[in-house]
């Protein structure tokens, strides 16, 4: 039994050990202040990131399964991205032919990630046809961290995140856009990094986050103003009289 008389209480502040002697009986407690990792939590950290992954795998798989079907696509803008890989000068208009003879209906934007893919991998079916299809990848990736942070709950955010990430992939629409050459699949990936952006920006008011809003807008949408239209004419006209 303890004996009542002249209690002690002794704690280390190294060992976090609190010693309390009642007379007859010691009885050692100890106290640990740190937080404990459990294994929820770290469940927790890992579904979604496993879930992404999935997600995005089965994302890739769609789009380039059985890719080289359709040959080269638009032919049109195929044929610029060749000459994009034979002559940097037609790399950098977007010119039709490796002369510059005369340049595609639109910017150059899109042609110049086709025409760096065909100048390293050669010219075929998916080297042409393979980027807009990581286009789409890339496109449900953003969408995800976008939806995301639309939420406080991170377990809510990341469900519907992979929610909108796989109605995007599943679109009949999507899936056509981002296995075929058209510009459309760089316009909806620039457009889904706009949103992100401002996704981020609009929560804390982060006003330094807003001006990176303007060019993936312009870059997604593929207009230039009257100025840089006429620049750029100008310098073809100069660069390739040269």
């Amino acid at each position: 039994m303890s004996h009542p008389r002249n209690p002690q209480r002794v704690r280390s502040r190294d060992t976090g050990l609190r010693l309390v002697s009642t007379g007859t009986v010691c009885v050692v407690t100890a106290l640990d202040d740190r937080p404990v990792a459990t294994e929820t939590a770290v469940r927790k950290v890992r579904r979604p990131r496993s879930a992404l992954a999935a997600l995005l795998a089965a994302t890739a798989v769609l789009y380039l399964w059985n890719l080289s079907a359709s040959g080269y696509g638009n032919t049109f803008y195929a044929a610029a991205a060749q000459a994009g890989s034979q002559s940097w000068s037609a790399w950098f208009f977007g010119s039709l032919d490796a002369q510059n003879f005369i340049t595609v209906d639109k910017p150059p934007a899109s042609l110049w990630v086709t025409g760096l893919s065909v100048r390293l991998f050669g010219m075929n079916s998916w080297s042409v046809m393979a980027p807009q299809a990581l286009m789409g990848v890339a496109a449900v990736a953003v969408l995800y961290c976008a939806v995301r942070r639309a939420f406080t709950d991170p377990n809510h955010g990341a469900a519907a995140g992979l929610l909108a990430g796989a109605v995007l992939a599943a679109t009949p629409a999507a899936a056509l856009m981002f296995r075929f050459n058209n510009p459309d699949a760089l316009l909806v990936l620039m457009l889904t990094v706009a949103a992100y952006f401002l996704m981020r920006a609009a929560p804390a008011r982060l006003l330094r986050t807003l001006p990176t809003l303007w060019p993936a807008n312009r870059a997604g949408r593929l207009r230039f103003g009257p100025m840089w239209r006429k620049t750029m004419r100008k310098a073809q006209r100069e660069f390739g009289g040269r």
